[in-house]
């Protein structure tokens, strides 16, 4: 079904030059299926705090992140996005909140099988990148993302709205010099490009541009890094290398030498 959807245009016309907003002929994730998976990824961060393990559940209110949300995150009691939304609100008393969960289909195969199929066409127009795609999964309701200015190095975003509406500012900045806490973010907001999609809708940036997400009410929508520069793998083979090495002499306390003459 997702095979169908023409890719072509798009590469042509936006991949690695300008941001697009696209319609889908078919929905490509089912909302409610992706949102019982956040209940799933969510579970054991109810039960308490969990480190370096995937897939990684953080919940912000309005900028600052809860280190233990505990049952504040979704759990089997919410039937829908609409009801966890409307439980967390109260529970916050109205401030904006996000769930940003990574790699959240690491663990449901037709999820990521579908996202994966969807994305097939693409990837045989643009190359498979060497390095893996990384997946997020974001819902709430934030009028401002809390994480601030979204941004990967050297990697485009694909981003599916599951329900509610997202909008997006963009702006190209250069690698040189990074956002802070202290930039006047408003000075590019007033240049930027604004795009708003809704369920059904997908929404491209390139990877020179940074961005700032919205949402218009309860939202959820699926991320999609993909990396576009060719030289990223170069780290990647030292890390692994580094670390085999590592393990190989993890007992050896030896300082090693050349040997002299």
């Amino acid at each position: 079904m997702h095979r169908a959807f023409d890719w072509q245009p798009f590469v042509k016309q936006h991949w690695e030059k300008t941001p697009a907003r696209l319609a889908l002929p078919a929905p490509v994730l089912p909302a409610e299926q992706v949102f019982q998976a956040a209940i799933s990824a969510c579970a054991p961060f109810r039960h308490g705090t969990r480190f370096r393990a995937l897939p990684d559940a953080r919940f912000f209110v309005e900028a600052a992140r809860l280190a233990a949300p505990g049952t504040l995150l979704p759990g089997e009691d919410d039937a829908t996005l609409s009801a966890f939304s409307r439980r967390a609100s109260t529970h916050l008393d109205g401030a904006s909140f996000q769930l940003h969960i990574e790699q959240p289909f690491m663990f449901d195969f037709a999820l990521w099988s579908a996202l994966c199929d969807f994305l097939r066409g693409l990837l045989e127009r643009v190359g498979v990148p060497v390095l893996p795609m990384a997946t997020d999964l974001l819902l709430g309701r934030f009028t401002r993302g809390p994480q601030g200015v979204t941004k990967r190095p050297h990697h485009s975003l694909v981003t599916l709205v599951l329900q509610g509406k997202l909008r997006v500012r963009l702006w190209k900045k250069l690698w040189g010099t990074p956002p802070n806490e202290t930039e006047d973010f408003d000075r590019h907001l007033d240049k930027a490009t604004t795009l708003e999609a809704g369920p059904g809708e997908v929404l491209y940036v390139a990877s020179r541009y940074w961005q700032l997400e919205e949402a218009q009410g309860d939202c959820m929508a699926v991320r999609v890094w993909i990396p576009v520069k060719g030289s990223r793998p170069t780290d990647t083979v030292k890390d692994v290398l580094v670390g085999l090495l590592e393990a190989r002499h993890a007992h050896d306390e030896r300082v090693p030498y050349h040997p002299y003459p």
